[in-house]
């Protein structure tokens, strides 16, 4: 079977690492795996053991970029490009199924040539199916502006590709009820569609393994906003830094510090290495770094720095498996994009010293949402391939 993945990148490479860890799971079942998506992610590094061709694209919009009240001539230009590219890669490629990370910027194509698609779904592509009881003002909010992407620019730009490109005209409602969706969030308290499959979360992340004394991580807080946010986190390290007797920081590209004693910092680091050793994660909620912790319970606290990371906090607190801080900030400015949220130094340092108090669980999830997803793909394409 040849497969074609197409992760969303936006500044970090949350969906990339998940398509991987997916890709390498196909290809240990026997198939043939190609990947598109932006050039940036052209020379990060492809998981151990797997070959597979690489089709770049432009792809410079993401949900974090569209108005909420309709879509500018840029944001339109921008994702003709990237249906444009897409559908030149799906002629070449003529793939047997393609799975989407999330999935809107190629169901439409793969509908227009016939090719059965799968979506992987979370956080703010969920939002108009959720309805929960006792839930903030704050996090209603946030809700809502979720829902209004979805309902709102999602299907605006549906709207576009059919009239501009000949693609299959589709809305969100016939979207989300129309193909197999996984779902790589354990225990969403929402109602689920027939259609759907709730996984494990997928074990993913990029970059080398922790090349430090292990035991310098028992006991300490491991500081992450992903491999490429361009937030300035030496505030959060600093503030983590005064709670526990170590820190673990991943400052990506942004060149940090100088730090006081007890701070370790490396530009790039393998969540993967950590789990299990550190004693909290504070991070902005990026689904692989949330998924990767939660495994072994350990506690966390999530910073967001933008909707789906808004969503993926709401989610994990209601989940148990992480806090936040910093929600209100959406609801002041509805496009926070790439900042740092607003927080007191006491608000985070009180945050981070609950989860000091915290004692860590064992590990307790047996599978991998990569390997669960790849099972049932592979396993009969008559259980869940919806026509």
């Amino acid at each position: 079977m040849r497969i074609l993945i197409i992760p969303h990148v936006g500044e970090t490479f949350g969906h990339y690492a998940d398509a991987l860890s997916i890709a390498r799971e196909l290809a240990l079942r026997g198939c043939t795996i190609e990947i598109a998506s932006t050039p940036r992610v052209a020379s990060a590094p492809i998981s151990s053991g797997l070959q597979c061709d690489f089709h770049p694209i432009r792809w410079n919009w993401s949900h974090n970029s569209c108005e909420l009240d309709g879509l500018s001539s840029e944001f339109v230009t921008r994702i003709l490009e990237t249906t444009e590219d897409l559908m030149s890669v799906v002629k070449q490629s003529s793939p047997d199924l393609i799975l989407g990370l999330p999935g809107f910027a190629s169901t439409q194509v793969a509908r227009h040539y016939g090719v059965p698609h799968i979506s992987i779904l979370h956080g703010v592509h969920l939002a108009p199916l959720i309805e929960w009881k006792d839930t903030t003002v704050t996090e209603l909010a946030v809700l809502d502006m979720c829902r209004k992407i979805c309902l709102g620019a999602l299907n605006d730009a549906f709207q576009v590709l059919n009239r501009t490109v000949g693609l299959p005209s589709l809305d969100y409602g016939t979207f989300i009820t129309s193909e197999t969706i996984f779902i790589p969030q354990p225990n969403l308290p929402f109602q689920k569609l027939d259609n759907m499959f709730i996984t494990q979360f997928i074990r993913a992340s990029l970059g080398p393994q922790f090349d430090g004394d292990q035991t310098q991580l028992e006991g300490s807080c491991y500081v992450t906003f992903g491999s490429g946010n361009p937030c300035d986190i030496t505030r959060v390290i600093l503030l983590a830094r005064e709670v526990f007797p170590r820190v673990v920081a991943n400052t990506g590209r942004l060149n940090l510090g100088p730090f006081p004693s007890g701070v370790i910092t490396r530009s790039f680091i393998a969540s993967s290495s950590l789990a299990g050793h550190v004693a909290a994660v504070v991070s902005h909620g990026g689904v692989g770094t949330i998924g990767t912790f939660a495994e072994w319970g350990t506690p966390q606290l999530i910073i967001p720095t933008e909707l789906t990371q808004a969503a993926m906090a709401i989610y994990s607190s209601r989940a148990g498996i992480a806090k936040y801080v910093g929600l209100e900030s959406f609801v002041k400015r509805s496009r926070l994009g790439r900042q740092l949220p607003d927080f007191t130094d006491e608000e985070l340092i009180l945050a981070i010293q609950k989860m000091h108090n915290c004692t860590s669980s064992t590990l307790t999830i047996p599978s991998s949402g990569a390997e669960e997803i790849a099972e049932r793909i592979v396993s009969g394409a008559k259980e869940y391939l919806l026509e």
